[in-house]
């Protein structure tokens, strides 16, 4: 595993989050987009990451004993972590209105669970070599296609209005996360913040992962350098795992 955060070519803070960490049950990639601006964002996406290592640093082997049981878990986790978050922004002016993206993964012996809220991204290459989005953005251009509204009228959305978040992590009181559930049928796990895959283009990311004479840590630098190269219009946050 590698994790890997940078701030771009465009910006003047780094607002990314990345990890990733060994626990004694499971292993854990983490990435967070904090949004907000100046000393917001950047507080948001760290607060969120310690939280939620710190949550789990007290999963015990009987909260994984069962889907039930992690699912359970994994909403306590977002639930705590949001409130976190959320107060300070209620309780300090100068935090007020800031929130972060948030997915993770959970990797057990024979599936992974991933949690999502916001539009950072889950990815998966299997052994088909196939490169698989695993969840979906929470966003406006995605509510109303996931709805069934006449999609044709997202022409007069701005471009902002359409990507615009329609939940993320200390923004609302309550945040209902997305939880998915997979076999351990893939060959590489692969999360990032907007600023990766708005960046690099699909083949890309596929070719660098796949390349075999990068060592793990490599392959996560040279995503990074490759969404600078195509302009890095935004903070970069990478997290990958690869399966031998």
């Amino acid at each position: 595993m590698a994790a890997l955060t940078d701030i771009g070519k465009c910006r003047k803070n780094n607002e990314d989050c990345a990890t990733c960490s060994v626990y004694p049950f499971f292993s854990l990639l983490v990435c967070c987009d904090g949004i907000g601006g100046h000393k917001k964002g950047d507080v948001a996406s760290v607060m969120c990451m310690n939280k939620l290592m710190n949550l789990l640093n007290e999963c015990s082997e009987d909260n994984l004993k069962s889907h039930n049981k992690i699912v359970k878990y994994l909403k306590y986790i977002v639930k705590e972590t949001n409130n976190s978050i959320y107060t300070l922004g209620m309780n300090n002016d100068k935090y007020s209105g800031m929130g972060t993206t948030l997915v993770f993964a959970i990797v057990l012996k024979d599936v992974t669970y991933i949690v999502n809220i916001g539009d950072s991204r889950c990815y998966i290459i299997d052994y088909d070599d196939e490169f698989i989005q695993l969840t979906k953005d929470d966003n406006v251009i995605t509510c109303i296609k996931d709805k069934n509204r006449n999609y044709t009228r997202t022409i007069y959305l701005k471009e902002s209005e359409k990507f615009a978040l329609t939940q993320a992590i200390g923004l609302r009181e309550v945040v209902s996360p997305t939880i998915y559930r997979i076999e351990n049928n893939y060959k590489y796990l692969f999360l990032c913040t907007d600023g990766l895959y708005n960046m690099v283009k699909d083949d890309d990311i596929v070719e660098i992962i796949k390349n075999d004479m990068f060592t793990i840590k490599e392959k996560v630098e040279k995503l990074i350098q490759k969404a600078n190269d195509n302009g890095g219009k935004d903070n970069i946050g990478v997290s990958l795992l690869e399966v031998y």
